[in-house]
This record gives structure tokens, C-alpha cells and sequence, in this order.
């Protein structure tokens, strides 16, 4: 692991001030089970390492009747107790994470950052038509799954931005979800997955479905809708 400076911003406004001193010669610590070992391999060498971890606001989810906001923090575990129950297709994909001490470290929101073809968020997120709220120079933006991930280990996020949460509409009665993965052992990433998603109409016939493929190309795939 290459040398790198360490920061630990005291707020979010603090967050993004490091960010936009340091810029692209800066990584965000979130959580650090990819970023961490992509530095010890030095296939990945920031100068400078933001750590988030201690940014509790950033770890919120807020559930309401229209959608669920998953703080950019929030860990897989604090996702599956307050939020999977909302959101089946989570009560899928989440425990074929890793292990049990990964998902109390690990976030969705740095695992979407990361843009791993070979992981499982960025599949799940695509699924769901998420909307990724940054926070950078002026007001909040947003952006879907479909134009925050535009390549392997790539996505739409400028220099001086930083993820702040994930939005999620919450599903309409008549949709269901499912998440499926192939792996040589539980926990491993993916050889092949795939997230559905189907909406039935009044008269219960499909009115619209989605299918996202992962790990067979060079992100999540939409292979219909």
C-alpha cells in the first residue's frame, strides 16, 4: 500500500470541503472492504483518504409513503433491518454479500461508488430505477442508475462530489422483485446474477417488467423493460 494522507471530516459540510480541496487525488472511506484491499493490491493509490465512517447523519434511512432514503453510509445490515421489509428484492440480495462481518462494515452506497461489475448494489439499484443524490459545489443534484453508472469501476461523479444518499420510489401494489446469483461459494462475488422486477396492472396482467444483468458485461444490463 502506497503512502496516503488520512482526513476524518467532523460534518458533511466538512466532507465536501475536503473533497473539493483535494479533488480527484482523493478517495471516500466507506466502509473500505473494496477500496482497502484495491490498495493493498496498489490498483487503486489515492493521495488522500476521506474517511466517512464517522458521519452518523450520512448513515440514516428514512422511510416515508412515497420512498426510502438510504444514507450514503448506511451499512448492509442496517439496510436489511430497516429497510428490506419494504423492499423485498433487498431481503434477496443482501445476505449473499460476503459474510456477517462485512455487512456490519460495508456499504451500499460505497459498493455503488465502486461500480464493481462483479458486485451486487449496482444491479439492485438499476432494477429499482434508484436516484442517487450528490452533494458537491452548490445545491444537491440527482441522478439515476441508469446515468450514475456508466462503466466498470466508473460513475458519473465529478472530482469535487461525494455521494450523499440513494432514493428509492417505494413499490406500487402489484410489483414484486426478486435478486438471483451464481457464485462458487455463498458470499462471493457474482459469475452471473440477475435482479427482476415485474409491475402487474388492474386486471393482474404484466404491464411492465425489468430485468438487469450482472457480472456478463461491463456493468448492470438492462436486458429488458
Amino acid at each position: 500500500m502506497r503512502p496516503f494522507l488520512y482526513e476524518r471530516p467532523a460534518s458533511i459540510d466538512d466532507l465536501l470541503r475536503q473533497k473539493a480541496q483535494w479533488g480527484g487525488r482523493a478517495s471516500v472511506l466507506a466502509g473500505g472492504q473494496s477500496l482497502l484491499n484495491m490498495m493493498k493490491l496498489r490498483l487503486a493509490a489515492p493521495e488522500v483518504l476521506i474517511d466517512a465512517g464517522p458521519l452518523v447523519e450520512l448513515r440514516d434511512i428514512a422511510v416515508t409513503s412515497d420512498a426510502i432514503r438510504i444514507g450514503a453510509m448506511a451499512t448492509y445490515a442496517e439496510i436489511e433491518t430497516a429497510a428490506s421489509r419494504h423492499l423485498p428484492i433487498l431481503e434477496d440480495a443482501i445476505p449473499l454479500i460476503a459474510d456477517r462481518q462485512v455487512r456490519n462494515c460495508g456499504t451500499a452506497g460505497g459498493s455503488c461508488c465502486l461500480a464493481d461489475p462483479f458486485t451486487d448494489m449496482p444491479n439492485v439499484m438499476t432494477v429499482l430505477d434508484a436516484t442517487f443524490i450528490t452533494g458537491g459545489n452548490g445545491a444537491p443534484a440527482q441522478r439515476s442508475a441508469t446515468e450514475f453508472f456508466r462503466g466498470p469501476y466508473e460513475v458519473d461523479l465529478a472530482d469535487h462530489e461525494v455521494l450523499l444518499a440513494i432514493a428509492i420510489r417505494r413499490p406500487a401494489s402489484g410489483m414484486g422483485s426478486a435478486y438471483e446469483k451464481f457464485a462458487w461459494r455463498r458470499g462471493d462475488y457474482a459469475i452471473a446474477s440477475a435482479a427482476v422486477s415485474v409491475h402487474l396492472g388492474p386486471a393482474r396482467l404484466v404491464e411492465r417488467a425489468a430485468i438487469v444483468l450482472g457480472s456478463l458485461g461491463t456493468g448492470p444490463f438492462r436486458a429488458a423493460s
